[in-house]
């Protein structure tokens, strides 16, 4: 995970790919592809590193018991399933057996 200050490392290309075939190579491959939609897939990377920073910090929070991710569920309705069940795997592993 890249810290959120630092912009995601992107080769801006007008005859690159788009955002979403240089994201998928850099996801499944972890290869950086010229991109001719360079802004795009920064804005779709930072976003990414956003959501696993509150991943990581809303499982300390259920694994400290601090918070119950029903708590959250409410305050964000808005958020897939994927992310409510992250939270919970994070946690678990947090806690230990």
């Amino acid at each position: 995970m890249e810290p959120i200050g630092r912009t995601p490392r992107v080769v801006e290309d007008a005859r690159g790919r788009s955002a979403l075939e240089a994201f998928a190579a850099k996801e499944s491959e972890g290869r950086d592809v010229p991109c001719r939609e360079a802004a795009v897939l920064e804005d779709v990377l930072r976003a990414k590193c956003y959501l696993n920073l509150l991943i990581e910090m809303w499982a300390e929070g259920v694994a400290e018991w601090l918070f119950l991710v029903d708590e959250f569920k409410q305050d964000f309705p808005w958020l897939p399933a994927w992310v409510w069940a992250a939270v919970e795997r994070r946690a678990r592993r947090i806690r230990g057996p």
